[in-house]
């Protein structure tokens, strides 16, 4: 006999659902406090930023997410940034992740080099939270764009299901006792009697004797009576084993190199990358593979993407297909109750190769997801309750036999 109980929210929910919806609407409320109080400059200074909203989906994947790129600190070569981000998936996944960064450009190079950390936390479908702290670099010019990514997993690992089985196993001791009682009769089925008359002489005299001879025929019965008593003791042992499936999330790093195609003005900005991802840790779980992205900028603000892995242990779909809208924004104007965001119709319609610095407020790329494996079923031996019953049971079997034979007795 086996009772399964599932653990998550696919059986139990340990939230209500407003509570869920309020909880992910206080993670996009959290992202745009963070944005807020770091950007609001100092009166009369502006420092822009950029606000992104953006979505993907795959296979078996989906998601809508909002980014803010909010610098913190801006020099004429160089950026201090953080970048908060919230998503909510399918499945009742969400994802935050909170970064700071530093961009420098240089201009003899005419490249710019980057280096941010950091701090994811998820909730996976079965209302687990995992943390994760990352560390990234990159290198961006005018044609060519490469970063390395590592990612270390700041949590244990937790229960994500658990099965009860119980099991009955009975031992059964059989005791016998036999006992035999012998009783024997004897009664007369039949009599004879014959008388015989002789003469003789004694002493010269005539003595004349009649002789009588009596035959019985005698019946001897034996009864035998055999008495078993059977004694069975039976001893019941119930089990209850609990088994657990844990999951946990996975180190490793990732890295892309992209190439920018000479594309006239008038046309899009279009990379294309490659890159190789590889990840491993608990469970013996390893993934690792190749992986390819199309970008195309359309404009100031629009950009489309698409990604396509070697398999789909990594997100649970070999290819992604997003777009995204990125706004640049101004608290100040806010404040000042101006529009805050900074955008043109013009701007909306035209492409142009921009400048390499216009590149230093560009959104962070990396893989923003905590990976997650997931062990197969184990018993946690501090669960395990036995309990045990034992029941008696008396069996008496009786058996009776008679056997009789015949003998003449004179």
């Amino acid at each position: 006999m086996k009772k399964l109980s599932r653990v998550g929210s696919r059986v139990k929910q340990q939230y209500s659902g407003w509570s869920k919806i309020r909880s992910r609407i206080n993670g996009w409320r959290l992202v745009l406090l963070i944005a807020a109080i770091t950007t609001t400059p100092v009166w009369g200074e502006d420092r822009n930023s950029t606000a992104t909203i953006g979505g993907r989906f795959g296979s078996d994947y989906g998601e809508a997410y909002l980014s803010i790129f909010a610098p913190i600190s801006q020099k004429e070569n160089s950026l201090i940034f953080i970048n908060p981000r919230f998503a909510l998936k399918d499945e009742g996944a969400s994802e935050g992740n909170l970064g700071i960064g530093i961009r420098q450009l240089l201009p003899n190079q005419n490249a710019i080099f980057g280096a941010n950390l950091f701090v994811d936390r998820s909730r996976s479908e079965f209302d687990n939270d995992h943390d994760q702290w990352g560390l990234g670099l990159e290198f961006l010019t005018d044609s060519w764009d490469f970063r390395a990514n590592y990612y270390d997993p700041g949590s244990s690992s937790v229960i994500s299901s658990r099965a009860e089985v119980n099991t009955l196993s009975s031992v059964t001791d059989v005791m016998r006792s036999v006992e035999t009682l012998e009783s024997i009769s004897q009664r007369v089925i039949a009599s004879d009697t014959k008388s015989e008359a002789y003469n003789y002489y004694w002493v010269n005299n005539l003595v004349n004797k009649t002789v009588g001879t009596t035959r019985d025929r005698i019946q001897t019965t034996t009864t035998t009576k055999q008495t078993t008593t059977s004694t069975f003791t039976t001893k019941d042992t119930f089990t209850d084993l609990f088994f657990e499936k844990r999951e946990g999330g996975l180190d490793g790093y990732d890295f892309e190199l992209g190439y920018k195609f000479p594309l006239a003005d008038t046309l899009p900005e279009v990379r294309l990358f490659g890159g190789y991802y590889d990840f491993d840790g608990q469970f013996n779980t390893e993934i690792k593979g190749a992986k390819g992205r199309l970008e195309v900028r359309a404009g100031e603000y629009f950009t489309f993407d698409a990604e396509v892995f070697e398999d789909k242990e990594l997100h649970g779909s070999d290819y992604f297909i997003g777009a995204r809208v990125n706004l640049p924004f101004s608290f100040s104007n806010l404040v000042n109750g101006k529009n805050p965001f900074l955008t043109g119709k013009h701007d909306m319609i035209t492409f142009r190769n921009r400048p390499l610095e216009a590149r230093l407020g560009e959104e962070v790329m990396r893989d923003v997801n905590i990976h997650v494996a997931e062990s197969t079923f184990a018993e946690n031996p501090a669960l395990r309750k036995v309990t045990t019953q034992e029941t008696v049971a008396v069996e008496v079997a009786v058996v009776e036999s008679s056997k009789s034979s015949n003998r003449d007795v004179t």
